[in-house]
């Protein structure tokens, strides 16, 4: 299951359409020359191709978030990384100590490679290898009183026609407290693309473009949530009146880590399998999205704090892609 913040750093920093054309662009050009290389084959750096990175910063009140070195990728030498950043969140006495309060520090990373593969015709598997490194740090402090629960109240309607009107509502008493310090990276989408006639080949393992295949995930929190909800589903119709559905329960929860902080270096090493038939005369280019995020999350608690590092750039971490095998 994806981490919950996932989607969120999605939002943060989607994948650019015209970025992605223009990447693939580059790389027809750098294709048209090529020739065809045996049935079976290795292919090592140089590769032919291009690559986009880019990255998003966000913070909310008294959070703070920083990139300490850029995402890169060599053609090269087929080695590049996701960057470094550093994130903290934490109170700062703004008034925000109660329920709904939060501050939040985001860097996400993205790296979109185009990698040209010269394929023999027929059934192949085109296997990749792929290896990250990374560095990384968390540590959580859910430090302070958790202030008491509070009432909440929201609601809508909409008219579903033929005189019928739906009312949802939702209400109760709560109080949240929660510190998080997270780090993931994930292979948003991997296919191999046919430049000559557009169609795409799913990495093995994916239905669609978007597989969310997880690298690394690592997280650690602490909550304290009180209270309880009363929520409600109602259905008018012109013809037999409105009838209502009640959804109560309790919302304590508490969760403490057995660490308060957690850091070390993780190494992957993956390979991504592509299987298909081609054609002699296309062109062809693997095409990876890489995103990621280092955050800290503070909400409720009064001293709380947050911290999270993550190095996939420099003094050895990083992303290495060795040899790309046609068999």
């Amino acid at each position: 299951m994806a981490h919950p913040n996932a989607r969120a750093a999605v939002a943060r920093g989607a994948t650019s359409a015209a970025v992605l054309t223009l990447v693939l662009a580059m790389t027809i050009s750098t294709l048209a020359a090529a020739g065809a290389p045996p049935p079976t084959t290795v292919l090592h750096p140089p590769y032919k191709g291009a690559y986009t990175g880019y990255q998003n910063v966000q913070t909310t009140q008294c959070a703070k978030a920083k990139f300490l070195a850029p995402t890169s990728f060599s053609m090269k030498t087929g080695k590049g990384g996701l960057g470094s950043s550093a994130t903290s969140a934490k109170y700062c006495g703004t008034g925000f100590a109660n329920t709904g309060s939060y501050f939040q520090g985001y860097v996400d990373p993205q790296l979109d490679l185009a990698i040209g593969a010269p394929l023999p015709g027929g059934s192949h598997s085109v296997q990749l290898s792929l290896d990250l490194v990374a560095t990384i740090s968390g540590h959580i402090a859910p430090l302070g009183k958790c202030p008491a629960a509070k009432p909440y109240s929201s609601g809508f309607s909409f008219s579903g026609g033929s005189g019928t009107t739906y009312y949802y509502n939702q209400s109760g008493v709560q109080s949240v407290c929660t510190v998080e310090a997270s780090a993931f990276v994930y292979l948003e989408e991997a296919v191999l693309a046919d430049l000559t006639n557009g169609s795409t080949t799913y990495m093995s393992g994916c239905s669609s473009t978007f597989c969310f295949n997880t690298l690394l995930d690592n997280y650690t929190y602490a909550t304290n949530e009180s209270g309880y909800y009363r929520d409600s589903d109602t259905t008018c119709t012109s013809s037999s009146g409105c009838s209502t559905t009640w959804y109560n329960g309790s919302l304590n929860y508490t969760y403490a880590p057995p660490s308060l902080s957690y850091s070390g270096t993780d190494t992957i090493s993956t390979t991504l399998y592509f299987n298909g038939t081609f054609a002699k005369a296309h062109h062809y280019a693997i095409e990876l999205d890489f995103i990621g995020s280092s955050g800290s999350d503070v909400e409720g608690y009064p001293r709380g704090s947050a911290a999270t590092t993550m190095n996939i750039e420099t003094l050895g971490n990083g992303l290495d892609i060795p040899v790309i095998t046609v068999v």
